[in-house]
């Protein structure tokens, strides 16, 4: 159980690690004129947010696994 709570945490650090990345590629393009220095995202949006759905939907499963769990097992 106590391996299923640290896995969660796990995936719940990582999910929000890609999602900080993914909010901050698509910030918008301040430029207030053509010589100023333009930037480019140098990673792939859309690889990065199938990661955080499948890192979504690992912690849907393994928070349901726990739950269950928590009905099964009895507190002393």
């Amino acid at each position: 159980m106590t391996d299923a709570l640290a896995d969660r945490d796990a995936i719940v650090m990582q999910r929000n690690t890609l999602t900080g990345v993914i909010q901050a590629t698509a910030t918008p393009d301040f430029r207030y004129g053509r010589s100023e220095i333009k930037y480019f995202s140098t990673v792939d949006v859309a690889v990065l947010q199938k990661q955080v759905d499948a890192l979504a939907k690992r912690h849907r499963e393994l928070d349901t696994a726990i739950q269950a769990l928590n009905w099964q097992i009895d507190v002393l």
